[in-house]
């Protein structure tokens, strides 16, 4: 896990958009997509379901706090 794949997490879950968000930033969306997949596979769950998308607002929120802490820090 990296701050790559976090800050990517955290724009998506925000965003909600691949497409759009891959453009944002300035990369594909198959990257995006990818580095996303990786991320699931580590932390061993899926983190976007459309279906249960909201279910995860505050894991989100404390994914972006943490992120936010550990940023400050260095």
């Amino acid at each position: 896990m990296d701050f790559l794949q976090l800050k990517y997490f955290r724009e998506l879950a925000y965003s909600q958009h691949v497409t759009e968000l891959a453009e944002k930033l300035h990369i594909s969306q198959p990257s995006l997509s990818i580095t996303i997949s990786k991320l699931e596979k580590e932390l061993g769950i899926k983190l976007f379901d459309i279906e249960k998308i909201r279910k995860f607002q505050i894991f989100i929120h404390i994914i972006f706090i943490c992120f936010i802490l550990v940023q400050d820090n260095f």
